[in-house]
């Protein structure tokens, strides 16, 4: 009876130690940049506003993190309801963000009618800002509530790769994928914020697993929930629509693994069943916009022009229903296409690189957690031929994933490639249940090795570098935003100010500012342009602001003199100026 128990205790226990790993930066990291915004939408979402704010990511993933909003005294900040409203308003800014992300200055308001092309970046931005951070609710408690949720997402996809890889190989195999998993530093570090990130990191695997059940055994069951699957997915990020592409790889791969399906009776069953799975996929997006139903509205020329609003969506937009989904859809797909400035080996580009995220990859993941990945792709690439269809399918989906990434234009982040650890946690625990004894050794070794940088790493995970580039002391040399300074210092900021008894400083600060007046923190905003001019004090700037080009002179010619938590620089004042380095 012990024995029986005795695996599931040990799941228990590392997804205990994982919780436990990051009940600390939950509670101690600020708002990042996207934090307040998807948090004040799924608050916004759950008082029956759907779904006006943060258009570009679907609703699910923010009515998850706000749900325990409910459960505490909550205020909704002073005449909000300015936001929502969808008559007899203008709208809320003079500036409104295009849907190709570009910024355009509104001459008039818009009519009524078109309120829906309003892209609402600035208003999501202000009201998440101002319900965390606006001094009328407690902004610690709602982050920390809000990030539990989500860490309860990434203990799901911690028994989720268990579960997989224990049915494709054994008990070892299950454990050695959910450490894998677990114990990495980038999923620690996305999977305690309040973002879409940890959500498709579930999704796009469950997907992917019940997908590739389905094409085993083409039933109606197995159709039903791999809709139902692929349906969570799309209303978790739009980017899940890279399934689509995976799942024709894994007809294919099922063909020629699975002689049998060519056959007509098993391709007509074949059809039918995956007709069933779309249906029960669109039903399970249609089902969270209820009752908006309508199609888009008119919109002349001139004003789509205006906003940037493809031609395409204006001659379907009868077929667009929901009309939200699109919306949201669109603005990612012109988002991908046109590009998001970026960084990389101190260069910035609109563009991105094609190679942004094999290298974000190889800087970011662990050195434990790469040489126990490339082994067992390597294992697993050797005997590709003689692998089952359900064996080679998580490798296969996230070769096709990288793929769809590397031809995106906006390189943001490494959190946008996250879903390809689990799949490779999989591969890991099937190929190496299968190694031989001394092999399995070396895999537990690294694992070991992995959970001793994992606890190593707990004071800023977001911030983590692996050994082959030095660890976050050199991060700011490769990859910035997202990746390593995200404002999640405000706090650490604070202490800083304190224990040298300082009464003011200037800030340069890349995150949610509106933490440093919530935190007491005395300090002047300050531009790049005013920073030659100061004379006197300190001057704090964050990582990503320090990279710009703005200022090359200083980091030329000026040393700072502190670094709080890695991605805050301090530079004693005055500083060198541009014409007359010291």
């Amino acid at each position: 009876m012990i024995r029986r128990w005795l695996p599931w205790f040990a799941v228990a226990l590392i997804l205990a130690v994982t919780l436990g790993l990051m009940c600390r930066p939950m509670r101690r990291d600020t708002a990042t940049v996207d934090e307040t915004a998807f948090l004040g939408a799924g608050y916004s979402y759950w008082h029956g506003h759907r779904y006006y704010l943060n258009v570009e990511h679907p609703p699910l993933m923010q009515l998850w993190s706000a749900l325990p909003l409910f459960f505490l005294d909550v205020k909704m900040p002073t005449d909000s309801e300015e936001f929502f409203s969808d008559t007899n308003r203008t709208v809320s800014s003079v500036m409104t963000e295009r849907w190709d992300f570009r910024m355009g200055l509104i001459q008039e308001p818009l009519p009524v009618g078109e309120h829906f092309y309003h892209y609402t970046a600035f208003e999501e931005g202000i009201f998440g800002r101002v319900l965390v951070y606006g001094g009328v609710n407690d902004a610690d408690k709602l982050l920390f509530w809000g990030r539990f949720m989500q860490a309860l997402v990434m203990l799901a996809t911690g028994a989720l790769v268990f579960a997989w890889a224990r049915s494709l190989s054994n008990l070892t195999g299950g454990l050695l994928a959910l450490v894998a998993w677990s114990f990495n530093p980038i999923a620690l570090a996305y999977g305690h914020l309040i973002i879409t990130d940890p959500g498709i990191a579930l999704m796009l695997p469950l997907t992917v697993w019940m997908f590739s059940r389905f094409l085993d055994s083409p039933r109606p069951r197995t159709a039903l929930l791999a809709g139902l699957a692929f349906g969570g997915a799309l209303v978790t990020k739009y980017t899940a629509i890279i399934l689509v592409p995976i799942f024709g790889l894994l007809l294919v791969l099922a063909w020629w693994k699975q002689r049998r399906l060519v056959r007509a009776q098993s391709l007509r069953s074949l059809f039918a069943n995956l007709c069933l799975l779309l249906v029960v996929a669109w039903i399970t997006i249609a089902s969270f916009y209820i009752p908006h139903w309508l199609p888009p509205p008119p919109l002349t020329p001139q004003d789509a022009e205006f906003l940037h609003v493809p031609s395409w969506f204006i001659r379907l937009r009868w077929l667009l229903i929901p009309r939200d989904f699109f919306k949201g859809f669109t603005i990612m797909l012109l988002h991908v296409v046109n590009g998001h400035q970026a960084y990389l080996f101190s260069e910035w580009s609109g563009k991105g690189w094609w190679y942004y995220y094999p290298v974000a990859i190889l800087v970011k993941t662990p050195a434990a957690l790469l040489l126990l990945l490339v082994s067992a792709i390597a294992m697993a690439l050797r005997r590709i031929r003689h692998s089952s269809f359900a064996e080679a399918a998580p490798l296969i989906a996230a070769a096709a994933y990288l793929v769809c990434a590397i031809t995106s234009k906006a390189d943001i982040g490494i959190r946008h490639v996250l879903p390809i650890y689990p799949l490779l946690a999989v591969v890991a625990g099937i190929e190496f249940a299968r190694a031989r004894r001394r092999e399995q050794l070396i895999a537990w070794l690294l694992v070991a090795w992995l959970a001793e940088t994992a606890f190593l790493a707990r004071a800023d995970y977001i911030a983590y570098f692996n050994e082959f580039v030095g660890g976050p002391a050199h991060g700011q040399d490769y990859l910035l935003d997202s990746n390593f300074d995200w404002g999640q210092n405000g706090k650490p900021l604070k202490e800083w100010v304190e224990e040298n008894h300082l009464a003011h400083i200037y800030l340069d600060y890349f995150g949610t500012v509106t933490v440093i007046g919530y935190l007491h923190i005395p300090a002047q905003l300050v531009a790049p342009s005013e920073v030659p001019k100061l004379r006197d004090g300190y001057l704090v700037i964050s990582a990503t602001h320090l990279m710009s080009p703005d200022y090359d002179w200083l980091r030329s010619h000026h040393m700072p003199v502190a670094r709080i938590g890695n991605t805050l620089f301090v530079y004693a004042l005055p500083p060198s100026h541009p014409t007359s380095p010291k």
